[in-house]
């Protein structure tokens, strides 16, 4: 089977980032890049697409956390004493 050949022509800020992580990784960029177009290559045969990649919103535009919100010890009374009444534990 004739293999392909290919040319690609990166950015500036393409090439810096491909030597930073290929150097993390301590690989070669070739390889790095290479890499990069077999994953990208099984995301598409996998039927991955962009809007599977993008972060949902959170119900009602507000990040909701995995743990309920701790109940308040009890509630405030208002002392009138203004701000002295912080719950000082002493």
């Amino acid at each position: 089977m004739p293999g392909r050949s290919v040319t690609v022509e990166l950015t500036e800020e393409q090439a810096a980032l491909l030597d930073e992580i290929a150097a993390g990784q301590q690989i070669a960029p070739e390889k790095l890049l290479l890499e990069a177009v077999a994953h990208g290559l099984a995301m598409i045969v996998a039927g991955v697409d962009e809007t599977d990649l993008e972060d949902p919103e959170p119900p009602g535009g507000v990040f909701h956390s995995v743990f309920p919100p701790k109940p308040a010890s009890r509630p405030r009374q208002p002392t009138g004493r203004g701000d002295l009444d912080d719950d000082i534990p002493f």
